[in-house]
């Protein structure tokens, strides 16, 4: 292991501000660790303030470096540490920029280098008041991420067969609070969704309708249990992140009462190696 990246041993450290009655209270950086800690890489180290997460390929939120703190190394020096360690794991070289990114000029350096920009992607944020809790009779729940959720979930399309697996190791890391549902119609899954309840904010993930039943209210009431869920145990907020070109589940989400906190985007290095989804 070369000099600067250390393996990560203990849960993320906490640097979240008190919530307060304001659902925009926690800002980018914040809203940025709820989020890694609500979707566990399967593998992480630490370099020189900078969170390099690893998983196989599966998704660009737990195959990406998040630059954390600005750290002391210089710049073009840490960059050639993560290219080498995501190298030798067979996976392309990801940054995820968001404004809490550090140093403020990463973005533009990676830009330089030629790192295309990909899947831009909104967080959204809304009070857990304004969001509806009522009970939908074919709504299963469960407590963790269960082999019948699971298939309801690729039932659904939210995952491929062979991602199963790697879906199922990294929510079994998962250490805050979690419900994970499913609304069937005639005996058959057609809407999911999962949501981890972290420090008061409802993390809201996982929303997929199956082809042919989308706008018929199946994820909104979804959403509406894991609303009603959080609400019960203390959470006052929700957030969720929306890729910026899916205009149906950004009107159901404005429709909700979620508004945007920020936006986040990928840099990806031009390589040969297979691109992680979404």
């Amino acid at each position: 292991m070369q000099a600067g990246i250390q393996a990560l041993a203990a849960p993320l450290p906490s640097v979240l501000a008190a919530p307060s009655v304001q659902p925009a209270a926690l800002g980018p950086r914040d809203l940025e660790r709820l989020a890694q800690r609500a979707w566990p890489a399967l593998e992480e180290q630490w370099l020189d303030g900078w969170l390099l997460r690893f998983s196989q390929g599966y998704t660009r939120r737990a195959n990406s470096v998040a630059a954390l703190a600005a750290g002391s190394l210089p710049l073009t020096e840490k960059i050639a540490q993560c290219r080498a360690e995501y190298r030798r794991r067979g996976l392309p070289l990801i940054f995820r920029i968001a404004p809490s990114s550090e140093p403020p000029q990463l973005d533009g350096v990676l830009a330089a280098a030629g790192y295309r920009s990909e899947a831009e992607t909104i967080t959204q944020v809304a009070s857990l008041g304004e969001l509806s809790t009522a009970c939908h009779p074919a709504v299963h729940t469960w407590s963790r991420a269960t082999d019948e959720w699971l298939a309801a979930y690729h039932h659904c399309g939210g995952v491929a067969g062979a991602d199963v697996p790697l879906l199922r190791q990294a929510l079994a890391k998962g250490t805050a609070p979690s419900l994970f549902v499913a609304l069937h119609t005639h005996g058959e899954p057609v809407s999911c969704a999962m949501g981890v309840l972290d420090r008061g904010y409802l993390g809201v993930y996982s929303v997929v309708t199956a082809v042919g039943h989308q706008r018929r209210g199946h994820a909104r009431a979804c959403i509406s249990a894991l609303a009603r869920w959080a609400s019960e145990r203390g959470g006052e907020h929700a957030h969720l992140q929306v890729l910026a070109g899916n205009q149906p589940a950004r009107r159901l989400y404005a429709r909700l009462g979620f508004r945007t906190a920020y936006r986040y985007w990928y840099r990806v290095e031009t390589s040969p190696t297979r691109t992680p989804s979404a």
